[in-house]
């Protein structure tokens, strides 16, 4: 009775931790797939994705894979191992920074953005002309949905001081680099900086 009594708690322990394996299992393809999907759309689009073995997603630094991460990219694929460190968005008149943020959906856990209209490949110009630029509803969607981010870089954007309003949710947000405003918001960013001495702005 007592060996019978022990096996079916080891059986019941044993459900539980394979259902709990099977959960984590199951969150982290449900990430990768996230992840890729966002990755795919991002580039489609003409923006630039860098991996955490490329480029350190705290400081930006180059980062020098191990070999054990380029085996195991090499092995199981590198949307398999990775995180997104950096997403460079070039938008443009046909799409607009405001739709593809929405493509960041993916990555919630990003560090690392800049978002510059009006060229493909290449920091584009401070032109508050250039098209596609991010609105106040952009930094919105940018504000809830990734939580984690510390670096912004946006230029050409049509956004209004309110807008900044909106980044006061990124509480990790280190520094904000902001170019090319129809409307300049330096009243609005100083009082952004005073509320928030953590954010670095150059």
């Amino acid at each position: 009775m007592r060996i019978r009594r022990l096996f079916r708690v080891s059986l019941r322990t044993a459900l539980v931790i394979v259902t709990v394996l099977c959960i984590i299992l199951a969150v982290k393809a449900k990430q990768i797939r996230d992840q890729k999907q966002a990755v795919d759309a991002i580039l489609a689009t003409g923006g630039r994705i860098y991996y955490d073995d490329e480029l350190d997603p705290e400081t930006c630094a180059p980062a020098s894979a191990t070999w054990t991460r380029r085996w195991l990219n090499k092995s199981l694929g590198r949307e398999y191992v990775a995180k997104v460190s950096l997403v460079t968005l070039y938008p443009t008149h046909v799409a607009c920074a405001d739709e593809q943020v929405e493509m960041l959906a993916g990555i919630p856990y990003l560090r690392n953005l800049a978002i510059w209209p009006g060229g493909i490949g290449s920091r584009s110009t401070l032109d508050t002309s250039a098209p596609g630029g991010l609105t106040d509803d952009g930094l919105r969607y940018i504000a809830t949905h990734l939580p984690n981010l510390r670096h912004l870089s946006v230029t050409a954007s049509t956004a209004t001081t309110n807008g900044l309003e909106h980044l006061e949710k990124l509480d990790q947000l280190e520094s904000l680099q902001l170019g090319g405003f129809q409307e300049k918001p330096i009243a609005g960013i100083d009082a952004f900086l005073k509320r928030n001495p953590q954010v670095n702005s150059r």
